[in-house]
């Protein structure tokens, strides 16, 4: 995404639809770009696929 960082699209897209789950991966130790408010949506690579699977679950249905 030229010129737009994943958080600030998270930012945007949660704006206009509040309801949209938004998680964030990242093979980055601190990722000063990403929102902070909820530490549970980042996944940190590498993960397994059932990892991955969980977590999504875990943020569509809390």
């Amino acid at each position: 995404m030229p010129g737009l960082s994943g958080g600030d699209l998270a930012v945007r897209l949660e704006t206009v639809r509040p309801e949209t789950k938004v998680p964030f991966m990242s093979g980055y130790a601190d990722r000063s770009d990403m929102p902070q408010a909820d530490p549970g949506r980042l996944l940190r690579k590498p993960f397994a696929p059932a990892t991955l699977a969980e977590r999504v679950r875990e943020i569509l249905h809390p």
